[in-house]
């Protein structure tokens, strides 16, 4: 199955929406560079992320992360690799939500 077809199955199909993409409600673990603080996917789209952790983050920072997609039915060990623009930082009482656009440089890293 190709990056883009895994990535597909992720998504809704169109929807009437003012948003880039349609995005998909998914719990995927998500890693930062740098940070050393659990995360997870709430929304994930072809164009943003919004993930919660424990970390802070700063509207405008451009964060490199790694999302683990092999918690998808039928994908084999697959992270999308790719750097993200935060635009929105929601305190959520012990847990901080982050919305990022995610840049066109993005790679899929696929093991077995």
């Amino acid at each position: 199955m190709s990056m883009i077809s895994k990535l597909s199955s992720l998504l809704p199909k169109k929807q009437q929406q003012q948003r880039k993409s349609d995005r998909k409600r998914r719990t995927l673990p998500v890693r930062v560079d740098g940070v050393n603080a659990k995360a997870t996917t709430r929304d994930l789209s072809f164009s943003g992320v919004y993930f919660e952790t424990t970390a802070k983050f700063n509207v405008g920072s451009i964060i490199k992360i790694t999302i683990d997609l092999s918690d998808t039915p039928g994908a084999r060990h697959t992270q999308l690799q790719c750097e993200a623009t935060i635009i929105r930082v929601d305190n959520r009482g012990s847990k901080v939500g982050v919305a990022a656009q995610i840049d066109t440089n993005t790679t899929a890293v696929t093991t077995t």
